[in-house]
């Protein structure tokens, strides 16, 4: 018995040292993107102030196909390709915050695949848009404001997938909003403090980055 328990000891710690060198593996890096496109999107009537009852328009307009890739500064022809797209409209300020939606509706294109969500402070959208014969790919999407309250809006892209085969693509696309003030200063002067918030961080760095803006809502 004494042999055996001197063979298993060296055994027990090799399987150690073997099993340390597989954690310590790094994990398989995701390959960089081919494209990252950019696209801007309109927003039409924009300002800071509206009333419940008025209507957002955000609009994507990708002419000829050719979307912006910021790798290589260039317009790229992408044909039969599809977006999978999502719209935030997401409380930030109201006194008393109460997260109970929806904050909106929202009006699609006749025919478009699409579909709203709503959880606590926060509505959505989702459509798909794409893999049509016409020559430029153009989506409007309308924004009904429901409810009054300080408000982020923005537009943004999962993937695009492939027309053909369904597969996404390794291309990475952001929308910026096409405005001159995403309305940061008022966002920071909100006594967000009377409602047990802080200034998020995140919230500043998408505003900087046209991904989001700040409306009010009367």
């Amino acid at each position: 018995m004494k042999h055996k328990r001197i063979i298993l000891i060296p055994i027990i710690f090799f399987g150690l040292i073997n099993l340390k060198t597989q954690c310590n593996k790094p994990y398989p890096i995701a390959p960089a993107y081919e494209y990252t496109f950019l696209e801007k999107i309109a927003v039409t009537p924009y300002q800071l102030n509206y009333n419940v009852g008025d209507t957002i328009q955000l609009e994507l307009n990708v002419p000829g196909k050719k979307l912006f890739d910021t790798k290589t500064n260039s317009l790229v022809f992408k044909d039969s390709i599809s977006f999978n797209i999502g719209i935030n409209v997401s409380l930030l300020f109201n006194n008393p915050y109460i997260g109970d939606g929806p904050f909106a509706s929202f009006v699609y294109n006749s025919g478009l695949s699409a579909y709203s969500t709503n959880y606590s402070g926060i509505t959505q959208a989702f459509l798909t848009t794409g893999c049509t014969t016409a020559s430029d790919y153009k989506e409007t999407v309308g924004i009904v404001l429901l409810k009054k309250g300080v408000f982020a809006i923005g537009m943004y892209c999962n993937n695009i997938v492939n027309c053909y085969n369904g597969y996404a693509t390794n291309s990475q696309v952001r929308f910026q909003l096409n405005v001159d003030d995403t309305h940061k200063s008022y966002y920071q002067q909100l006594p967000l403090l009377d409602i047990g918030k802080m200034p998020d961080s995140n919230i500043l760095t998408e505003l900087d980055a046209k991904l989001i803006a700040i409306i009010n809502v009367q």
